[in-house]
């Protein structure tokens, strides 16, 4: 526009040829709020407005010096309508809905991001001063997988983008397929199934066992029908029980059950483990002791 010197007309052409009606509207009314007053700063006097920039053709000659001077203010006031209306207002929740796909590379998701801020701020992403900003845009919205990884790199603040985008890319070309993620998932499954079907298997096992005498003590006692003739009023002989279940091997004779008794209630010739035997003598609440344990 400087170079060519275009009139009041010419540059109402290159309004027309160049934007829209709604464009041509809002270059025309940030151009009038930039009229220049007598003191060189913008006026609000609507007479001198409508003077130094008219929407109408004005009846102005170039060919003396106060014509070209108008015609310079009108030019110098348009130019500064249309930086006004170029200049973008700053908009950082559309940068900051910038994500990165699940299966787009490092280097679309960056691109993306950079016309994000051209788009959006008044910023320059490829400016140096703005390359902090870029920076944590393009760590804080990267995929999971990458964003974990930038945040343990040591010296993160010092990274340039460059060196981030060196991390995305090894991170992003190892990750595992869509096949190999669906055989990780199936194995990891069936070792979780055969960990549970394991536990249940103990946990049974477990419960089967309780109450039980263990087999060496009821094969050793030989005599299943003593254990249901032990008399429940027989004194209680502390932890080692009656005088016939104790730590020693006695005899036939010493462990006559009951007087009388067939002999098959005799216990024979063996023994019972003390601890055993405190595990049994858990008595109810009338004193009287619980039935007789059953083959372990």
């Amino acid at each position: 526009m400087h170079t060519h010197s275009p009139t009041w007309d010419d540059c109402q052409q290159l309004l027309k040829t160049l934007f829209t009606t709604e464009e041509r509207e809002r270059i025309l009314t940030e151009a009038r709020k930039n009229v220049p007053g007598d003191n060189g700063r913008p006026t609000t006097l609507p007479n001198l407005i409508d003077e130094r920039f008219p929407l109408n053709r004005p009846d102005w000659d170039f060919g003396n010096a106060e014509g070209r001077e108008r015609l310079r203010v009108y030019r110098q006031t348009l130019m500064a309508g249309l930086r006004a209306v170029a200049r973008r207002p700053t908009n950082l929740a559309k940068v900051k809905a910038i994500m990165q796909g699940e299966n787009e590379s490092p280097a679309v998701f960056l691109e993306r991001l950079y016309d994000a801020y051209r788009q959006y701020t008044p910023l320059d992403p490829l400016a140096e001063e703005n390359q902090s900003a870029v920076i944590m845009s393009f760590i804080n919205q990267a995929a999971p997988d990458i964003r974990k990884k930038l945040y343990k790199q040591e010296g993160l603040g010092e990274m340039s983008i460059r060196d981030l985008m060196k991390v995305a890319e090894r991170v992003f070309n190892t990750r595992e397929t869509p096949e190999e993620r669906e055989d990780r998932i199936r194995k990891e499954n069936q070792e979780l199934q055969e960990r549970i079907r394991k536990e249940d298997r103990e946990h049974q096992s477990r419960e089967n066992s309780r109450g039980r005498w263990p087999r060496s003590c009821w094969q050793a006692c030989k005599a299943q029908s003593g254990w249901d003739r032990v008399r429940p009023d027989q004194p209680d002989r502390g932890d080692r029980g009656p005088d016939w279940i104790g730590d020693s091997v006695q005899t036939a004779k010493s462990m006559d059950i009951g007087r009388g008794s067939a002999p098959s209630a005799r216990v024979k010739q063996g023994k019972m483990h003390g601890s055993c035997w405190r595990g049994w003598r858990v008595t109810r609440g009338d004193g009287t002791r619980i039935p007789s344990p059953s083959l372990g």
